[in-house]
């Protein structure tokens, strides 16, 4: 059976850990947190047990299964500052229209113009935040092979836009049909 310590007796990141095992209902013993994880029980022990942190790709691994913004948990471990919003792409839109939203009660943008904007062009400097950060969120959830799809096919994906890719999907499939004044038919 698992021994717990007071929080404040372990490291930021052993803490973080352990909160989350404590917040889960039935709360997760060690063994359990590991294996939902995906991580040896030996690896864990030895991040509950001493200042040692996993490698940054497994601490975002571990963020995302746990629910917990990547920068909470690369802060905890110590590879990055608390004031770095730029760790991940859902942090960087969340900061980023916080940002944005923190600005319109400012007395220094409001002297720039900014917040001089009515509500109406506000409120739609918000919506395309939002859909820019939908966007760009289910990109990089896309697998690799998916976004290099249209530039492996021969002949088409040379352009950027799916217009035009289209397009060029359409003349090349047209340069294939017969066209009716062809002898052979």
């Amino acid at each position: 059976m698992a021994k717990w310590r007071a929080l404040d007796e372990y490291t930021p990141f052993a803490r973080t850990l352990v909160d989350y095992m404590w917040t889960q209902r039935p709360p997760l013993l060690p063994n359990q947190f590991a294996d939902r994880m995906a991580v040896r029980k030996q690896a864990l022990s030895t991040w509950l047990n001493s200042d040692t942190v996993p490698a940054p790709p497994v601490i975002v691994r571990l963020a995302r299964a746990m629910g917990l913004p990547v920068r909470q948990l690369m802060t905890a471990a110590g590879y990055a500052p608390e004031d770095d919003p730029l760790l991940d792409a859902a942090d960087a839109w969340a900061y980023v229209r916080s940002e944005v939203e923190c600005a319109a009660g400012t007395a220094e943008v409001a002297a720039r113009g900014v917040a001089a904007a009515t509500p109406a062009a506000y409120k739609a400097l918000l919506t395309l935040l939002q859909q820019l950060q939908d966007r760009t969120l289910a990109r990089a959830r896309l697998p690799v092979a998916s976004l290099l799809a249209p530039h492996l096919v021969d002949g088409v994906g040379e352009s950027d836009t799916p217009n035009e890719q289209a397009e060029q999907a359409d003349t090349a499939a047209e340069s294939s049909v017969p066209t009716g004044d062809d002898p052979e038919v």
